[in-house]
């Protein structure tokens, strides 16, 4: 059944079933995330190597599927100006089934990141997704729920073209307004454990978004605490995102934190100092609540450093 697998594989299999997930590892689904945040381009753009996607004509006003998004610099002149475009894909049964991100390099869109999920019978959450940067790197991560659709425990194969491949197990204990996060790493090939590391975080949700999340960090006991704002519409990207019990700091700034809501606001202190980051983003809707266009501030200022429209479609 193709390779056979090392040793160090088979090792951690037979402990957790399956594989790694560093903090990197959501950074790109994440960063479709950012694509739909900071979105646009009502332009044509190359999707990969000259093959020229168009704008969908399947959209409706009710329709709830997204399926393009374009991100446009503002400060920049066509063609330049468009940095990201984004697919979104479904299968029969209206289930998330893979996303690609194109991005331009030296002038040619080129796919530079592609997700696939896949399920068991008929369940609604994926069980595996394959993420993978062509060439350059492949994760596989399979996921464990709890009763609510919440990640409980990840595991993720993560392959490296240049060495260095890892797996890592991530647990999530969860707790009222806290998740203790508990990581072990072992050497791919060999089994060999690598690293046991723990953070905790402090959670607050309300109407299902996540308003709050202090972070400990360990190794210098620092506190980094992040506040949300939201607005009332409908989060197109939510039915694509994961479900986990926090949001990672690493990722805070590309993908919108877990809500069902779009979030508008993102501020971020240290140790209860003055906000040093903040993030802000104005929405033009539909008729049914669910944003067409996103216009993205940054450290609060009143410049738009991108601005974009979003595409929906019913799948058939």
């Amino acid at each position: 059944m193709g390779e056979a697998l090392p040793p160090g594989f088979l090792y951690v299999f037979s402990r957790i079933f399956a594989a790694e997930k560093s903090d990197m590892k959501r950074l790109f689904p994440v960063l479709f995330c950012l694509a739909a945040i900071l979105v646009s381009c009502e332009k044509e753009v190359s999707e990969e190597n000259g093959n020229t996607p168009s704008t969908p004509t399947t959209t409706t006003d009710d329709s709830i599927y997204i399926s393009r998004i374009y991100e446009l610099d503002t400060t920049a002149a066509a063609p330049n100006d468009s940095l990201l475009y984004v697919k979104y894909d479904y299968d029969n049964a209206k289930r998330p089934l893979r996303f690609e991100i194109s991005n331009r390099i030296a002038g040619v869109w080129k796919v530079t990141f592609r997700t696939e999920h896949f399920y068991r019978g008929a369940d609604t959450l994926p069980y595996k997704v394959v993420e993978s940067d062509p060439g350059v790197q492949s994760d596989t991560i399979y996921y464990f729920y709890n009763a609510a659709g919440v990640v409980v425990r990840d595991s993720v194969i993560g392959v490296r073209s240049t060495g260095g491949s890892t797996i890592t197990i991530n647990d999530f204990i969860i707790t009222p307004g806290k998740v203790d996060r508990e990581i072990t790493t072992y050497d791919y090939n060999t089994g060999a454990l690598l690293d046991i590391d723990g953070q905790d975080y402090y959670t607050t949700y309300l109407n299902g978004n996540l308003v709050r999340q202090v972070d400990t960090v360990p190794a210098s006991g620092n506190l980094n605490d992040y506040k949300f704002a939201y607005d009332n519409g409908i989060n197109p990207l939510y039915r694509f995102s994961i479900r986990y019990p926090i949001s990672p700091p690493e990722h805070l700034f590309y993908e919108n934190p877990q809500g069902v809501n779009n979030f508008t606001r993102i501020d971020q202190d240290e140790n209860g100092g003055a906000v040093f980051y903040k993030y802000n983003v104005a929405y033009r809707y539909k008729a049914n609540g669910q944003p067409v266009k996103a216009i993205a501030f940054d450290a609060g200022g009143a410049t738009p450093v991108y601005d974009g429209t979003l595409h929906y479609y019913y799948v058939k």
